[in-house]
């Protein structure tokens, strides 16, 4: 968390990814873009996020993206496909070179915008986008703090699940694979989840009563989220350096300057 990227205004990261990612998903052919930024993504990504938090994240990506490399290209039309030359058959099965072109263009721009989207996602706390939205869009305070509170509720609804889980096991709650068992458990888990949930809620709506919440249209905050020419440095740093990847790129292909 004390990397740089981390203190960086999440509103800087989303303006830096968002042109990359409309002008990905515009890009009817060519690797160029997707491969530039979702490079650049990465690099970043990896820089400030132990691969190990990631590879959960990761890995459920790069086996869609291998399965979908190896069925698009049976499901395209002739007319995209043209009579481009045979790779490789399995039986009925055709791989032509133009289909596997198509399939790998598909899965660079699925990763590239998947790389963008999880760098701002990993990289920034969850509980400062309500808190950007309030402080900077000025959106209004009752909504972000509802969303701010659902955000702290889940890790106490998981450790109160573990508890339940728990004590289950302990009074020897029958286990199985059996519809019944499972809805049973199911059940009874629900059940104390929203009872603890509903006192939660309520505790929380008499705490907000008690401080006035909703009185005045503005409030003020301990930790202001400030915009600052660091943040508009990183924006203009990162649509720089794409940019002139793309300039090697087309010198790179073409030869010429």
């Amino acid at each position: 968390m004390n990397h740089w990227i981390f203190r960086l205004h999440p509103l800087a990261k989303l303006v830096a990814i968002l042109p990359c990612l409309v002008l990905i998903s515009l890009q009817n052919g060519g690797m160029i873009y997707p491969i530039i930024f979702g490079s650049m993504s990465m690099v970043l990504l990896f820089s400030c996020v132990p691969l190990s938090r990631l590879r959960w994240v990761i890995l459920p990506l790069l086996i869609t993206l291998i399965l979908h490399f190896v069925f698009y290209p049976l499901f395209l039309k002739k007319s995209l496909v043209g009579d481009s030359s045979i790779v490789f058959s399995i039986g009925r099965l055709v791989y032509r070179k133009q289909a596997l072109l198509r399939a790998l263009m598909a899965a660079v721009r699925i990763f590239a915008m998947y790389m963008l989207s999880l760098f701002l996602v990993a990289s920034t706390n969850p509980e400062d986008f309500p808190m950007v939205f309030m402080q900077n869009l000025r959106i209004p305070y009752r909504f972000g703090f509802v969303v701010l509170a659902m955000l702290r509720f889940l890790p106490l609804f998981y450790r109160e699940l573990q508890t339940i889980l728990l004590a289950q096991q302990v009074r020897g709650t029958p286990k199985g694979l059996q519809f019944k068992r499972f809805f049973f458990r199911l059940r009874r888990r629900t059940v104390l989840l929203l009872v603890g949930a509903i006192r939660r809620a309520e505790r929380m709506a008499l705490s907000w009563e008690s401080r006035a919440f909703g009185f005045r249209p503005t409030r003020t905050y301990m930790n202001p989220i400030k915009f600052s020419y660091v943040n508009v440095l990183f924006v203009l740093c990162f649509w720089g350096i794409g940019l002139f990847l793309k300039w090697i790129a087309l010198v790179f292909y073409t030869g010429k300057l």
